[in-house]
């Protein structure tokens, strides 16, 4: 287990199309090991994930919509964008 203190001021990007229950599994474990910024891009996912995204909103993870797939490193760019944008 990675000490809670590792992740302080440090954010946490996850690209995301069309997850399934393991990113709320790994999202829910990295706030366990302490993580507290967590940014997930959703990359233009089905309709029907929308359900997962919502959750991660409900437990207060900044979520990044695409409205169309652009692909990871387009996503990528977005979150660091920001990740930047809200850094001091």
């Amino acid at each position: 287990m990675i000490a809670s203190d590792a992740f302080r001021g440090v954010a946490t990007l996850i690209p995301a199309f069309n997850p399934d229950k393991r990113l709320l599994d790994l999202v829910r474990a990295l706030r366990e090991a302490g993580c507290e910024n967590l940014v997930v891009v959703n990359d233009g996912s089905d309709r029907q994930c929308q359900e997962s995204f919502d959750a991660l909103r409900d437990i207060e993870v900044t979520v990044i919509e695409h409205e169309h797939n652009k692909g990871k490193g387009a996503a990528l760019k977005t979150g660091f964008s920001a990740i930047a944008a809200h850094s001091g």
